[in-house]
């Protein structure tokens, strides 16, 4: 367990305990860690309306830190900003150094398992990984076996494994799996992992953790994550949001509203 496991559990406990976190980034002053100018740093943004005159310095503030702390860490503070991105290889080499395999390899059934996206927890030394597994085969039809065709047989999973070697696994909710899963987003919050992908039609943001089965929720092409909130837009000219990371439905924001809380999601290359 880590020194400020017991912190860390405090806060996901009670989300909203401001003095908790202060608490929290006392200890952390003691032992001269950066990430208590975070925590206090939120804090002073909490008691600011959004169009204060210095919200906007410790908004870029803030920015700053978020690029230089651990994003678990982030994530279970609700500090934690993102957009779609493409998975990191270097997330996904240290997850199979882990699990002691390699990225890609073929099974004794012939199908090609390779580890797209992976996630490891700071907290909890749990791993999150998307597995696509697939082998191109020959299928028979007609009566009696008029004639053959290839076909991909493809499949997803969701799979992640604690520090104790338990494991489960989950297939992410897809229109069919031979249109892909591309994942946007991986990043453990506490206990649970949140994940965003798209597959054919859809953009999907799911929660799932070793003790919680999965959920999911459709949202619009372009979001953006910030702290404990996910906003985006699809073909409404509304910004919808949810809540994270229990993905409950928040009142949608108009586009000036969500300018002015800099949760305006725009589309990539903007």
């Amino acid at each position: 367990m880590s020194e400020d496991e017991p912190f860390l559990r405090a806060i996901l406990t009670n989300p909203d305990d401001r003095v908790s976190r202060l608490v929290y980034a006392d200890w952390l002053d003691e032992r001269d860690d950066p990430k208590a100018e975070f925590i206090r740093l939120e804090a002073q943004l909490a008691e600011l309306s959004p169009g204060h005159k210095e919200t906007q310095v410790l908004r870029q503030r803030r920015r700053e830190l978020q690029a230089q702390l651990p994003a678990w860490w982030l994530a279970i503070l609700g500090g934690l900003r993102a957009t779609r991105s493409v998975p990191d290889p270097a997330r996904v080499g240290a997850v199979t150094e882990m699990l002691g395999r390699p990225v890609q390899f073929v099974d004794d059934k012939g199908y090609t398992i390779t580890i797209t996206a992976a996630a490891t927890s700071g907290f909890t030394d749990a791993v999150a990984y998307l597995e696509e597994r697939s082998q191109w085969r020959r299928r028979r039809w007609g009566d009696p076996f008029e004639w053959e065709s290839d076909f991909h047989d493809i499949h997803y999973y969701l799979r992640i494994r604690g520090k104790d070697g338990r494991e489960v696994a989950w297939g992410p909710q897809t229109y069919n799996p031979f249109f892909g899963c591309d994942v946007q987003f991986m990043e453990w919050y506490g206990d649970a992992v949140l994940f965003i992908y798209e597959e054919k039609h859809d953009v999907y943001v799911s929660r799932f953790g070793l003790n919680e089965p999965a959920r999911f929720h459709a949202i619009g092409d372009n979001w953006i994550l910030d702290g404990c909130q996910l906003a985006h837009v699809g073909y409404r000219t509304e910004v919808q949001r949810l809540s994270i990371p229990d993905l409950k439905e928040l009142p949608p924001l108009s586009e000036a509203e969500a300018i002015q809380l800099d949760l305006l999601p725009t589309r990539p290359g903007e």
